[in-house]
């Protein structure tokens, strides 16, 4: 935690005057105040840009994030504020962390590990996944280029199946 505050004292000025608009999302219990601090201020800065988002997801869990979710809702409906025969998947996203994040297209996980950790779960449904077995401080322009070039030649059905026997026949 304290590398990440001190990443973002250090480059926030940076990241503003390149137009990108910081977002934190997660979970505030147990986050370092001082990080939080850090963060906020960061958001606060940036908040006018209009070019590239940077999400730092920090004290953040997919699961907590669903979990996070449900109860909210809960208690909306518990209040009247909600009718649970109206919850949509449209109804979920406004209540997760930060409901105008874009769905992730590309999720590249590096260090060999050939799962997605708990990492952005319900934006990351349809994702197309790449595994790297470089550690992340190896993984360069070269490789990130290797990952778009693998993603662009990919197929996206978004969830829609492809009867191979039936192409075969």
């Amino acid at each position: 935690m304290g590398f990440t505050r001190t990443v973002l004292r250090s480059q926030t000025d940076d990241l503003d005057r390149w137009g990108v608009r910081v977002r934190w999302v997660g979970r505030e219990p147990r986050l370092w105040k001082s990080v939080l601090s850090e963060v906020r201020r960061a958001e606060r800065i940036t908040a006018a840009n209009t070019g590239t988002v940077l999400n730092m997801c920090l004290n953040y869990g997919g699961r907590a994030e669903i979990a996070d979710a449900a109860r909210a809702m809960g208690q909306d409906v518990a209040a009247g504020r909600l009718k649970a025969s109206s919850i949509t998947e449209r109804t979920v996203r406004r209540y997760l962390y930060s409901p105008t994040m874009r769905d992730v297209d590309l999720f590249i996980r590096t260090s060999g590990e050939l799962r997605t950790s708990n990492f952005l779960m319900w934006e990351s449904a349809y994702a197309e996944l790449y595994f790297s077995p470089l550690p992340w401080p190896e993984f360069d322009r070269v490789q990130l280029w290797k990952a778009v070039e693998a993603y662009v030649n990919r197929d996206r059905r978004f969830g829609g199946a492809v009867d191979h026997a039936a192409q075969a026949g």
